[in-house]
């Protein structure tokens, strides 16, 4: 495995909990020539603790280029998905992101992830919700949220 470079799992109802994820991230570490990861964890019991941790695991891939992560159905809040993407301002090789959830953030959290997101300068595209966006597109979306917040 020292030589792997694309990486997709998928670990889909499988009542995987927040230790064991952070363990998983710990196991990931040495996988350090990964360009490309794709984690599917839909349909778990992952909560936004344990979020946060893997994603501070994640910060020592440096190599990676691409992340797609799916937390779908699991226990993670917006403050876990903000504090998972903080984590990842450290990828400086990172240039596309893609992150699914199934939570339904009003305007003041999505406009806090959005300015995460928009922490992570050498990222060029994102793709959140099934909705895809430039650097560009994601700081115009941004203020638009921003304009909607009550003062």
């Amino acid at each position: 495995l020292v030589k792997l470079t694309r990486l997709s799992l998928e670990f889909s109802d499988n009542e995987i909990r927040s230790d064991a994820l952070v363990e998983f991230g710990e196991q990931l570490q040495s996988l350090d020539k990964v360009v490309d990861l794709h984690l599917h964890f839909e349909n778990n019991e992952i909560g936004s603790d344990g979020f946060i941790r893997f994603g501070g695991k994640l910060k020592n891939l440096v190599q990676l280029t691409g992340l797609t992560v799916d937390c779908s159905d699991n226990e993670v809040e917006i403050d876990g998905l903000i504090g998972f993407v903080k984590h990842l301002q450290a990828l400086q090789q990172l240039t596309e992101f893609t992150l699914s959830f199934d939570q339904t953030p009003d305007n003041v959290w999505m406009s806090k992830l959005f300015h995460a997101l928009l922490e992570m300068p050498q990222v060029g595209v994102f793709c959140i919700q099934q909705s895809r966006y430039t650097r560009a597109e994601l700081a115009v979306r941004m203020a638009d949220l921003q304009q909607l917040v009550p003062q």
